[in-house]
């Protein structure tokens, strides 16, 4: 699935390119002019598009009054996992959650966003689309790769907390290859690969805290 997606990668880095103002035209003795006006608008979009937080309304036309009460803890339940989406996002020492959403899709056109809904919690994580490669099918999405690296540290911390088996602990650079697709019945399949073991053999996919990214 990667290398399927070498020419849009190559194109984000193009893209990142205009953002940060990089001097393409350069030579030795000799001037060159670039403009801000890519970052510019940027910037402006980004300030435009993010000045409000979430929120969640529902539609309380032809409700009845109970329902109306029903709807109102539901936004409130909504708003409130919001608040810990972003406190959590925060926490990792990355910037606000809409932000970094916002940003990738005016940076590269695309998003990715992983989310499903625990016994407890909604997660919603926003991965990097450069680091994603999907495929699609008659039905949509059929399968998805999340290819990303963890120092040995984190790669070890999420080895026991996930209670994956690895022969020995890390010690260099980890790739984690997190591989979701579509059985013959319809249901999501997830298996995971660090380095070259393999965590997690192909599972039907049962969200829990533990297993996003």
């Amino acid at each position: 699935l990667r290398s399927y997606w070498n020419a849009r990668n190559i194109q984000f880095e193009k893209w990142y390119d205009l953002l940060t103002l990089f001097n393409n035209l350069e030579q030795e003795n000799m001037e060159s002019v670039i403009a801000n006006d890519p970052r510019a608008i940027y910037d402006l979009a980004l300030r435009m598009l993010t000045s409000n937080p979430i929120t969640h309304k529902i539609s309380t036309d032809g409700m009845e009054k109970p329902e109306i009460v029903d709807t109102s803890y539901i936004e409130r339940y909504i708003n409130s996992q919001w608040l810990r989406i972003e406190h959590n996002h925060r926490r990792m020492g990355r910037q606000s959650w809409l932000r970094e959403l916002v940003g990738f899709i005016l940076a590269t056109g695309w998003y990715s966003v992983f989310v499903y809904a625990t016994q407890y919690n909604l997660i919603a994580e926003v991965w990097n689309p450069a680091n994603v490669f999907p495929e699609f099918g008659v039905d949509g999405l059929s399968k998805c790769v999340h290819i990303y690296k963890l120092s040995p540290s984190e790669a070890n911390r999420k080895a026991r907390v996930t209670e994956w088996s690895i022969p020995r602990p890390f010690n260099t650079e980890v790739t984690l290859y997190n591989y979701f697709y579509m059985d013959d019945y319809g249901k999501p399949v997830n298996a995971i690969v660090m380095g070259n073991v393999l965590v997690k053999p192909p599972t039907q996919f049962a969200p829990t805290e533990q297993n996003a990214g």
